[in-house]
């Protein structure tokens, strides 16, 4: 199988401890995310401005705190939930918030769900994107005027 220029970019980046795939990917998309809010602009649509602006600033805050943390992302689990949510998601990049975590306010540090139903832990990133999404699709399939 033919070993790809990117792919040994990505090891590169991932033995020195540069980046890991996880982030690369959180980068490319906000770097998009931020291209579309600056066509957005010249479309004179405020909604999708605001969507794709909301979105790229929610993938930035994600990277500071991951990036300030080793590579990874913080939750506030104990040790045994953390080694089973490594186990359970090997690629994912994560780590135990602490009190010397760095930026611990952007981290997953917010238990989302309904009742007794936990969804998982999310951060002010995430939920910046999340409401992103919401105004792209208020704005690409809403009222048309």
């Amino acid at each position: 199988m033919k070993y790809s220029l990117s792919n040994q970019v990505v090891d590169y980046l991932e033995q020195k401890g540069i980046a890991t795939r996880e982030t690369l990917k959180i980068f490319v998309a906000t770097a998009l995310f931020y291209l579309f809010s600056l066509a957005a602009l010249h479309s004179h649509n405020l909604l999708l401005d605001w969507a794709f602006s909301l979105m790229a600033m929610g993938g930035m805050a994600n990277l500071y705190v991951i990036s300030f943390n080793d590579n990874k992302m913080p939750v506030p689990v104990d040790p045994e939930t953390l080694a089973a949510m490594r186990e359970r998601w090997p690629e994912r990049g994560i780590c135990q918030l602490t009190d010397k975590t760095n930026l611990a306010w952007l981290s997953d540090k917010y238990l989302v769900g309904l009742g007794r139903w936990n969804f998982g832990y999310a951060s002010i990133g995430d939920f910046a994107i999340l409401i992103g999404v919401a105004l792209f699709l208020a704005g690409t399939f809403g009222p048309v005027s």
